[in-house]
C-alpha cells in the first residue's frame, strides 16, 4: 500500500501522540516526517526507532534549555523537541548541539531557520547541508538513522545548496509505516460495554 504524504503526516502525528509525546510536540514531529519525506528522506524509518528508543525502559531525554551551547554532555535530547525549541527561537546558532537521537528529524526544524546561504548539520560521518526547504546529503539511507549521535551545526559552503540531491526511502518504508501505526493505536479509546451495546461493533448479537 502506498501512502499519501498528508497521510503519513496524520499517522505520524497520531503515533507521536501514542508514543507519549504531547500533543503539541505530536504535531511538530508529523510535520518533521511530511518535510523528511517530502524531500525523498526516511522520515517515517526515524520517528518509529525514536519512539522505540523512548519506550525502552530508562531511555528518558533530557530538558532542552537554550543557551550559547546546547550541549549537554551527560545525555541524550529529542530531535522534536530540540529542533522546536531552535525553531521557535529563530536560532540557527553554530555549535554543538548535543547528543541526539534520531538526529536526522533536527533537519526540518533546522531548515525553516536556516540563513540564506544554508547551514551543515554533521553527526558521525553524515554531513547534511540545509536550505529553505533544502536538503543535500551523500549519506546512505542507513547512515541517515543513526540511534544516538553527537551533532553540530556550522555554516554551508556558498554555492552547495543550489543542487539538491535526494535520498532514496523505498526501502523499509511498510515496515516503519506498521511500526506508527502500532503506536497509533495507543491512542485509540478502549471500548466499553456501553459503546458495544450502542453499536460499536457487534454487541450482543453476531450475525456471522
Amino acid at each position: 500500500m502506498s501512502w499519501s504524504l498528508v497521510e503519513t503526516k496524520t499517522l505520524a502525528t497520531k503515533a507521536a501522540r501514542g508514543g507519549g509525546l504531547a500533543w503539541g510536540l505530536a504535531e511538530e514531529a508529523g510535520f518533521a516526517v511530511h518535510w523528511l519525506q517530502s524531500h525523498g528522506a526516511p522520515g517515517a524509518a526515524a520517528l518509529a526507532a525514536l519512539l522505540e528508543w523512548q519506550s525502552e525502559p530508562g531511555n528518558t531525554f533530557s530538558p532542552v534549555r537554550l543557551s550559547d551551547n546546547v550541549s549537554d554532555p551527560v545525555g541524550t535530547f529529542s530531535p522534536i523537541e530540540l529542533g522546536a525549541a531552535l525553531m521557535d527561537a529563530n536560532r540557527c546558532a553554530y555549535a554543538g548541539l548535543g547528543r541526539v537521537c534520531q538526529p536526522l528529524l533536527l533537519a526540518p526544524f533546522l531548515s525553516t531557520i536556516a540563513p540564506e546561504r544554508g547551514c551543515r548539520l554533521v553527526w558521525n560521518d553524515v554531513s547534511i547541508v540545509l536550505g529553505r526547504d533544502h536538503f543535500q546529503t551523500s549519506a546512505p539511507r542507513d547512515a541517515l538513522l543513526s540511534e544516538s549521535a553527537s551533532c553540530f551545526l556550522s555554516d554551508a559552503d556558498d554555492d552547495t545548496v543550489s543542487n539538491v540531491e535526494h535520498v532514496r526511502v523505498a526501502d523499509g518504508e511498510a515496515e516503519s509505516i506498521e511500526k506508527l501505526k502500532s503506536f497509533a493505536a495507543a491512542t485509540f479509546a478502549p471500548a466499553t460495554e456501553a459503546s458495544r451495546l450502542s453499536g460499536a461493533g457487534a454487541g450482543l448479537t453476531d450475525n456471522d
